[in-house]
């Protein structure tokens, strides 16, 4: 039965019907003067014009289908090139960091020139979250050994403690277990810089071995001075930020705050073999 109201003898029929209602509807109301031609345009036209609007509806959908598929590929291709010109930012800001690494890096060698770094990436911090001992990826295929100087692009972080074929340790100088020969570089005052257990916990170490005449103030510069034979002249150590009196009058020492960032380093420039001052 259904097939019958889709068939093409259905659709004739209704045709039919619909050409006679028109002209019985004629004779009721003209008495039938109406033209055939006027009357078949009559009731024809309905049908035309609903052909149309199918015909324009589906013209406008197409049109609408194909020109969202057409915005969908222009913002597929927007967010392409939204996503390269974000690497390649990422990339030139990485690339500009490195360069000023690079920068402060050299103006330690112009210092040392005869001194060769290695650079080496942190695998692992110590457990005590001090920053007071870092693993590296490189070792002794690369020319590092025990007591090779470790500097950061921005000052000295410390020395090699351990090392195997392809990995070393690196124990910070705020560390209670080093010291290192320090001078300052205003008033050429010359001291020890140590590491102290509770300066440690707030990233500090101490500036031993002053005199009590020696010219030291907050603000001050201070440096490696090359003195015993571990960490050659001239490399950043850190900043005075306390300055204090010994308790017999006789000396005093100072508090220094590292120039390297102990705690968010990522990377080290290790010495190629243990400097002796040579």
């Amino acid at each position: 039965m259904r097939d019958f109201f889709r068939g093409k003898f259905f659709i004739t029929l209704v045709f039919i019907a619909s050409f006679l209602a028109g002209f019985m509807l004629n004779m009721l109301l003209d008495g039938g003067v109406t033209a055939p031609r006027d009357l078949i345009g009559t009731i024809a036209t309905p049908f035309a014009s609903f052909g149309t609007w199918i015909k324009n509806g589906t013209e406008d959908f197409i049109n609408t289908f194909t020109e969202f598929s057409e915005l969908q590929k222009e913002n597929e291709e927007l967010k392409k090139k939204v996503t390269e010109l974000e690497t390649a930012l990422a990339e030139t800001y990485t690339n500009e960091v490195e360069i000023e690494r690079l920068k402060n890096i050299s103006n330690i060698i112009e210092t040392s020139p005869d001194l060769r770094f290695i650079a080496a990436d942190i695998v692992s911090t110590a457990a005590d979250g001090f920053g007071s001992t870092y693993s590296v990826n490189k070792g002794t295929l690369d020319g590092i050994e025990l007591n090779s100087v470790a500097v950061a692009s921005d000052g000295l972080v410390g020395k090699v403690t351990a090392v195997g074929l392809n990995w070393a340790t690196v124990t910070a100088i705020t560390d209670p277990s080093m010291a290192v020969g320090a001078t300052v570089k205003r008033s050429e005052a010359t001291g020890v810089t140590e590491g102290d257990v509770e300066l440690r916990a707030k990233g500090l170490c101490r500036l031993s071995y002053l005199t009590a005449e020696a010219s030291v103030i907050r603000g001050d510069l201070v440096f490696t001075s090359g003195l015993g034979g571990v960490f050659p002249a001239g490399i950043l150590i850190g900043t005075v930020t306390k300055v204090e009196s010994e308790d017999n009058g006789l000396a005093q020492n100072a508090t220094v705050e590292p120039a390297a960032d102990l705690i968010g380093v990522r990377r080290l420039y290790i010495t190629d073999g243990a400097w002796t001052g040579e």
